[in-house]
């Protein structure tokens, strides 16, 4: 799979200007149709928020799968995601399409072997990197 770290940042400010909710909504109505694991990256899962933080931290220690619609709505309700890994599942076949990473608020990593998601991070985002494996 290749895998594409976004760098953007606020103009003027040394703040990342993406967060997961940004990618939800970009993946559309596959990213709702699908199901979706919750994970640490190295062991952290930390996002800044409230209750819907506090949510997403139980997904992740649980170690099940949520629906599309509810990590999106999580997502729009927390202020940052600052580590974590969500793995997209196809509905029916429970395939991995794609996996977005939260890296330390310094990048997300989206990864993928769907040329066309591939494509439309690239042309979305400003600073989009791949990374080298």
């Amino acid at each position: 799979m290749t895998v594409l770290r976004i760098h953007d940042l606020v103009e003027g400010r040394y703040v990342l200007a993406v967060d997961l909710h940004h990618l939800l909504d970009l993946l559309g109505t596959r990213a709702l149709h699908s199901m979706w694991e919750v994970d640490p990256v190295d062991d952290e899962l930390m996002i800044a928020g409230e209750e819907a933080a506090d949510e997403l931290e139980e997904i992740a220690a649980w170690k099940g799968r949520v629906s599309g619609v509810l990590l999106s709505r999580l997502a729009h309700a927390v202020h940052q995601v600052i580590w974590g890994e969500f793995r997209g599942l196809e509905e029916q076949s429970a395939q991995t399409w794609v996996i977005i990473r939260a890296i330390d608020s310094t990048c997300y990593e989206v990864e993928t072997e769907d040329v066309s998601i591939l494509t439309l991070v690239r042309e979305t985002f400003k600073d989009v990197r791949e990374a080298s494996q």
